[in-house]
């Protein structure tokens, strides 16, 4: 079994106009930028789609994926990000998948967490219901 990297994001907007929502794997330099220079990540802005984004972008180079649905006013969305060895991620949604990401998955360390930023001065939340972020190794002889 290859090296595999599970992780689950349950999120909650209670408003999801002027909002721009990250889950997943970024560095710091995400704030600098729209998702940083290494990151595998959902984006949800509403400002450049309605849709969920399924994102892959090692070293400023960008993969990404666009799902047919994006989130609506407090409905609760389960997101998996499940990276199976070195170069192939699967994104889900609800359990169902958005597709599979095997360029410009970035090889460098990334954290692991949900971040949100307003497009206005009006205020947005969250509700996070789950992060689980799970580690699967390949047996070492």
């Amino acid at each position: 079994m290859p090296n595999v990297v599970s992780s689950r994001f349950v999120v909650r907007a209670s408003d999801v106009t002027n909002l721009r929502l990250y889950a997943g794997f970024f560095g710091a330099e995400l704030w600098a930028g729209r998702f940083g220079n290494n990151s595998v990540l959902f984006e949800y802005d509403s400002s450049l789609n309605a849709n969920w984004v399924a994102i892959c972008n090692n070293g400023g180079t960008t993969t990404t994926i666009t799902h047919t649905t994006g989130p609506v006013n407090n409905t609760w969305y389960v997101l998996d990000i499940i990276r199976t060895g070195s170069s192939a991620v699967q994104f889900y949604v609800n359990n169902v998948l958005v597709g599979t990401i095997t360029t410009n998955v970035p090889a460098s360390s990334c954290g692991c967490g949900v971040a949100i930023m307003t497009h206005t001065a009006a205020a947005r939340s969250i509700d996070l219901d789950l992060v689980r972020f799970e580690l699967y190794q390949s047996s070492r002889t």
